[in-house]
C-alpha cells in the first residue's frame, strides 16, 4: 500500500500519494488532479515563458531607441540604449557560461581520476587478498 502524506497548499491540508509524486521507470509524474505531467506539457510551459520574455524584450527595445555615446578603451561610437544593454548582458552571459563550462570540465576530470584511483585500489586489494 502506498504511503500517504499531507501537505498544506494554502487552501488546507490535502493527502498526497507518494507513489504518484515521484516518477518511476521513466513514467511521468502525476499532478494533484491525477493528470500526468509529460515532457511535451513541460515544453509548452517553456514555450509560453519564452514568448512572454520575447514580448518583454521587444517592448524593452522599442522603448529604449534613444542613442547614447559608448566609449570603451580607444573604441567609441553611438548605439541605441537597448542594443548597448543587451550587448552587455550577452557578454556577461558568455563569461558566466565560459566559467561554468570550465568548472564542469574540471569536476568531470576530478571525478574520472577519483573513479580510476578507486578501481586501482580495489584491484590492488583484490590481488592482495588472494
Amino acid at each position: 500500500m502506498p504511503t500517504r502524506a499531507t501537505h498544506d497548499d494554502g487552501g488546507g491540508t490535502a493527502p498526497i500519494d507518494e507513489s504518484e509524486k515521484v516518477g518511476r521507470g521513466g513514467r511521468p509524474r502525476r499532478r494533484g488532479d491525477g493528470v500526468r505531467q509529460t515532457r511535451i506539457g513541460r515544453a509548452w510551459y517553456a514555450v509560453i515563458v519564452a514568448a512572454v520574455l520575447g514580448v518583454a524584450l521587444v517592448d524593452f527595445i522599442v522603448q529604449n531607441t534613444r542613442s547614447v555615446r559608448i566609449e570603451f578603451f580607444s573604441a567609441d561610437g553611438q548605439l541605441p540604449v537597448a542594443v548597448a544593454l543587451i550587448g552587455a548582458a550577452l557578454v556577461g552571459a558568455f563569461i558566466v557560461l565560459a566559467v561554468g563550462v570550465a568548472r564542469t570540465t574540471q569536476l568531470r576530470i576530478a571525478n574520472r581520476r577519483g573513479r580510476k584511483r578507486e578501481r586501482h585500489a580495489a584491484s590492488v586489494n583484490a590481488d592482495g587478498e588472494r
